[in-house]
């Protein structure tokens, strides 16, 4: 049977109930039927209870589809979520289980007198937030210096609100509406525009939404900046002793990942072989580590290498030159002055890094005696304290009686011949000590 001819049924009902005498002693509702506002999914119910029905019937009604649910004591709706209980001819509960978004609206319970009477209760059903993956923006690629827009439309009931952060924290920097950039943790907006990307725009961005109904959803949104390649040498001066391994290093950052070659100053490309090992290795985040190592370095070997970087944005080019790094052993000549200077070899170039506790000039003068500058920035150079070689050669002078103060007859007695045997004897005590 149809709605309209069951309505017509029920109202018929109550124009025999009318006539059988009752109009004089209509029933009435006891107590009002309550809204009722829950998260999807739980179980609700709606009473209605009436004083005085007599041979009057109540029904429920859905208002928004004008849907008949049951009628008195018989269930009509074939729902099969939608139930009723009733005792006493009094009470006539509706029964919701496991509500569904279809199920918000109002319900009517009505009794079949005349006028008809009857009460509503309101359903609201809470939906925690879901994002229209339609409606959302996938990953981006851009290249630098490109504008980008990611959306994020969120529903739910209550309205989600929506929310922006970058996965790893960091803050997301935001061009305002004047022009100036800033620097903000969170974002509130289904928008996120971000005006005049760079490298620092790139990672992943959350948006969360969030409605007070749990769960709160989020959705993860990856953007990927392209950018030329940026060189890093972390040392552009690199001296190394002939006929060792001399490594040269280059840290590229780049995406997409870019190819390193190796170039000699002259032009000449280089390649993995006998004399020279190439390798590329991960580093830090977006980032590569190039390797170039020179085995058994010769005079030739010397000069300027160059580490490029290229990838489908742009290239880039840094340069290390490499230098001889004379051995550790230095020879030193000494003179019969009143101390000895000492001459050191220093390689070629650069300026020489002087130990902190040498803070006196003077010592340091008579450490190192003469000093040869140039432009590559470092070299190492080895000396002797001076003062401990006067002072073994005066002790030896002392110990075989050739002091001028205490046997300076010696001195005349014995003339030119034993001066120049002294002479002889200091400069063969200082050579021994010095070598």
């Amino acid at each position: 049977m149809s709605n309209k001819n069951l309505a017509l049924a029920f109202l018929l009902m109550g124009m025999v109930a009318n006539f059988q005498g009752h109009c004089n002693d209509l029933p009435r509702f006891s107590e009002p039927i309550p809204n009722v506002t829950v998260p999807v999914g739980r179980d609700i119910e709606f009473p209605c209870i009436v004083e005085n029905l007599g041979n009057y019937r109540a029904a429920w009604l859905k208002i928004e589809s004008k849907a008949i649910l049951s009628i008195h004591q018989n269930l009509i709706t074939r729902n099969y979520r939608i139930s009723l209980s009733h005792s006493d001819n009094k009470n006539f509960v509706l029964h919701l289980k496991n509500v569904q978004k279809s199920d918000v609206g109002s319900y009517m319970c009505q009794l079949n007198t005349v006028p008809m009477m009857s009460q509503v209760g309101h359903l609201d059903v809470l939906f925690p937030p879901e994002i229209s993956l339609k409606s959302s923006i996938a990953d981006e690629l851009v290249r630098e210096g490109s504008n980008v827009t990611f959306s994020c439309l969120a529903k739910g009931y209550p309205t989600p609100k929506v929310t922006w952060r970058r996965e790893d924290n960091r803050p997301i920097l935001i061009q305002t509406s004047d022009g100036t950039t800033q620097y903000m943790d969170t974002y509130e907006g289904e928008h996120l525009g971000l005006v005049s990307i760079n490298r620092e725009h790139s990672g992943a961005y959350l948006c969360i939404a969030v409605n007070g109904v749990p769960p709160s959803v989020s959705k993860r949104l990856m953007l990927y900046v392209e950018y030329s390649p940026a060189i890093t040498v972390p040392n552009g001066y690199l001296g190394a002793e002939l006929k060792t391994t001399a490594v040269l290093t280059c840290l590229v950052d780049s995406f997409p990942s870019p190819r390193i070659y190796w170039v000699k100053g002259n032009g000449t490309g280089l390649n993995s072989g006998r004399k020279y090992d190439i390798k590329v290795s991960p580093a830090e985040e977006k980032k590569i580590e190039g390797i170039l190592r020179i085995h058994n370095l010769q005079k030739m070997d010397l000069g300027v290498y160059k580490c490029l970087a290229k990838n489908l944005v742009g290239i880039a080019v840094a340069e290390i030159y490499l230098y001889e790094l004379q051995p550790k052993t230095t020879t030193t000549k000494a003179t019969t002055s009143e101390y000895f200077s000492l001459i050191v070899t220093a390689p070629e170039g650069g300026r020489n890094n002087i130990s902190d506790d040498d803070d006196d000039s003077t010592a340091i003068a008579t450490k190192l005696g003469t000093l040869e500058d140039s432009s590559i920035g470092e070299y190492y150079p080895l000396y002797e304290d001076a003062s401990n070689i006067q002072k073994e050669a005066n002790t030896r002078i002392n110990s075989h009686g050739q002091s001028s103060v205490s046997n300076g007859w010696r001195g005349s007695q014995l003339g030119s011949p034993m001066y120049f045997f002294i002479l002889s004897f200091l400069l063969t005590t200082t050579s021994e000590v010095i070598t």
